[in-house]
């Protein structure tokens, strides 16, 4: 196991460089990452991968099945008002919870169960009036 994998503060950092340095600049070219774009990351995991999307002032939310995992990322993220952060399973979530503008996930399909059903229940959380609707349908 590397040290990135057992340094929280170490590994949290390196997915916000990352997010901010890959993530945001490719999502950049289908939609503009500013304020109250609606973004969820499934997987969220600690946190990290939010950041960017904060800083941008968009509306996050990040679900984890890990209660462990959120804990730390309401630790290290802080309160904010634009952040919203549930212990859940992703299947648990429905339209009626929100939908969303972008959809992030990052080494995180592999762990999901059922992943055919996973990805056909997607378009029911995303905003299908918006520029990226053709990419959930």
């Amino acid at each position: 196991m590397q040290d990135r994998h057992t340094n929280l503060q170490r590994y949290f950092d390196e997915q916000a460089v990352t997010t901010r340095k890959f993530v945001v600049p490719y999502l950049e070219q289908l939609k503009p990452i500013s304020k109250g774009v609606r973004v969820l990351e499934i997987g969220c995991g600690t946190g990290g991968n939010l950041v960017p999307f904060l800083e941008a002032g968009c509306q996050v939310t990040g679900v984890d099945i890990s209660v462990t995992s959120i804990e730390r990322a309401r630790a290290l993220l802080g309160p904010r008002e634009s952040l919203t952060l549930i212990a859940d399973d992703i299947y648990n979530r429905t339209e009626a919870d929100g939908v969303f503008d972008i959809i992030v996930m990052r080494d995180v399909i592999e762990h999901i169960h059922n992943q055919e059903k996973f990805m056909g229940s997607m378009p029911r959380l995303t905003d299908k009036t918006g520029p990226l609707k053709s990419m959930t349908a």
